[in-house]
């Protein structure tokens, strides 16, 4: 399976995962897809379902931490304070 078509696949299955109450399962999955390809066109997509399962598995403020990051390279300003957030109200765990 090619880079592209595995990611959307991953991402599906983790979504399918969560969804049927295996939350750990998508979270295995995902956490395996970003640390195999951090750099991937996915790599928004990958966080925000990271997100949802770490806020399904109980651990919101982790997954809020997560989805932030996500957005600050987008952001025009704001990297380091945005960054320093993220980590402070995941606990560092973002």
């Amino acid at each position: 399976m090619d880079d592209d078509r595995r990611a959307q696949a991953t991402i599906q299955l983790a979504s399918s995962l969560r969804n049927l109450g295996d939350v750990q399962g998508a979270l295995e999955l995902i956490e395996a897809e970003h640390a195999a390809h951090p750099e991937s066109v996915y790599r928004d997509a990958i966080a925000a379902m990271h997100a949802l399962a770490l806020a399904s598995a109980g651990h919101p403020e982790r997954g809020l931490g997560v989805a932030i990051l996500a957005l600050v390279p987008h952001m025009p300003r704001y990297h380091r304070s945005m960054t320093a957030y993220a980590h402070e109200i995941a606990g560092d765990d973002a």
